[in-house]
């Protein structure tokens, strides 16, 4: 029933009143059209502007029963993103965030394994320089007047190992398929993949067409089940092809349902990548990364490598540098659902094809590999970055290295008829000399291990200079 109320407020004063469920008249029908059939509760009026806050807690208020004089105006804060985990080598700098709303002031206290971190109270911790003792679940408490919330775990972890720890494939395709990484993953031609001119070292495999690629069969080395970290790198070089075929797969990439991974590139020169299967090994759960088109379209070599944490997020880089999804988004989050990604029944992890080895809707006709390496670990940011320079001179993965700020720095300065060279010196760390990068005759620089500086008298010929720790 209408309940017509007192007082005027129709600012043209045309005698109407303010009525719940009619117009001001009261009588307003269109005609039999516009009946109501409804509950109306707890209806407020002010002569103000409500705050966000305020609307918020009376909403809050009436989703369990209480009236709006019972709402204070203030809300609990409310997490928006989430601080991510990262895997950074020792000497990095690393920087935590979170974005929360809420009725303000909202205070902030960063822990370290649950216990306060010291001076960290914002919504950003900055790590200066971590170090192994930097390791540990991070998280952050936000609080203000009307509550209390505690972020999700980032979880930092320093990697001080050498960058071939947990490597379990590694294709340097100098004219062999052979794993240099000690286990044994020996790759084997199907067709007739070729070698030519590569990237780093003598050559690199080619692949000439659909039927001609390598496969590495089915290891126990690359099942990574559920739950372990993995990464996957290699240099490659599209000149010719056709759909969305594979760079490396364990998968049937005719559906990107199907359980399993793979890296492809696309009809416009991406680089993409995707994940599925749930933990039982049926399909499902899919997951894509699809990069900026172009990256191969230019006809030269890339360096691509992925990383995959299975409690995080899967990072993507190109040419040693980060590269966003085409829409923006930094990285792919990975861990929810879990998918299994070891190898499905029937299939084997193929370069150059997909896990059938008869990819139906694309194919590569030119294309070449070089320098291909599978870890069960995150590689580093760092790591990422020295292996693409160690690339871009001719030198396999392995001789990349990682350390503080100015390890692995090589200043030269022409002093006379000499070129002098500093870097910072450590136990292990000497100098060396190849006159040669076809295939490179790297050689100790005689009394450099452990010194920081050379002097090397300029004669004829080549001369490449490298710093070498082992």
């Amino acid at each position: 029933t209408p309940f017509p109320t007192a007082g005027n407020i129709d600012t043209d004063d045309l005698g109407y009143n303010v009525n719940i469920g009619q117009d001001g008249r009261g009588t307003y029908t269109d005609t039999g059209s516009a009946a109501i059939d409804a509950l109306i509760d707890d209806v407020g009026i002010w002569r103000r502007v409500l705050t966000s806050q305020e609307v918020a807690s009376i909403y809050a208020k009436g989703q369990v029963g209480s009236d709006l004089s019972t709402a204070t105006g203030a809300n609990a804060p409310v997490i928006v993103s989430q601080p991510q985990s990262v895997t950074v080598s020792p000497g990095a700098n690393v920087t935590l965030s979170i974005s929360a709303t809420g009725s303000l002031p909202i205070s902030y206290q960063w822990k370290l394994n649950d216990s306060d971190v010291g001076g960290a109270t914002g919504p950003s911790l900055t790590l200066n320089n971590v170090q192994t003792s930097s390791t540990g679940d991070y998280t952050v408490v936000l609080n203000n007047a009307a509550g209390t919330v505690t972020s999700a775990v980032a979880r930092v972890d320093v990697f001080a190992g050498p960058v071939t720890q947990d490597l379990v494939v590694h294709l340097k395709f100098d004219n062999d398929l052979t794993d240099s990484s000690g286990r044994g993953n020996n790759g084997a031609p199907v067709g007739t993949p070729t070698f030519g001119a590569g990237k780093v070292g003598a050559n690199a495999v080619h692949i000439p067409s659909a039927a001609d690629y390598v496969t590495l069969g089915t290891p126990a080395d690359l099942n990574f089940g559920t739950n372990t970290d993995f990464s996957v790198a290699f240099w490659a070089k599209v000149v010719a092809w056709s759909g969305d075929p594979s760079f490396i797969a364990n998968k049937d990439w005719d559906s990107g349902s199907n359980p399993g991974w793979v890296i492809a590139t696309d009809s416009d020169g991406r680089i993409q990548w995707n994940t599925a299967g749930k933990p039982d090994g049926s399909n499902g759960d899919r997951k894509d990364y699809d990069g900026p088109g172009g990256v191969f379209t230019n006809g030269n070599w890339h360096h691509i490598l992925v990383t995959y944490d299975r409690t995080g997020n899967a990072i993507t880089y190109v040419d040693g540098v980060q590269f966003a999804h085409r829409d923006g988004r930094p990285f792919i989050p990975v861990a929810s659902p879990p998918n299994n990604l070891s190898t499905p029944a029937g299939k084997a992890t193929n370069i150059g094809e997909d896990g059938t080895g008869a990819y139906a809707s694309g194919a590569f006709t030119d294309a070449s590999l070089d320098d291909l390496g599978i870890w069960r670990r995150v590689v580093t940011p760092q790591e990422v970055a020295a292996i693409y320079n160690v690339g871009l001179a001719g030198n396999p993965l392995e001789s990349a290295v990682v350390g503080p700020p100015g390890l692995g720095r090589l200043t030269g300065a022409l002093v006379g008829g000499n070129l002098h060279f500093t870097w910072t010196g450590g136990t292990g760390i000497r100098l060396q000399k190849a006159t040669t990068l076809s295939p490179p005759n790297w050689a100790d620089v005689s009394g450099t291990d452990g010194s920081s500086q050379a002097t090397e008298t300029i004669g004829a010929g080549n001369a490449f200079y490298r710093l070498l720790k082992p």
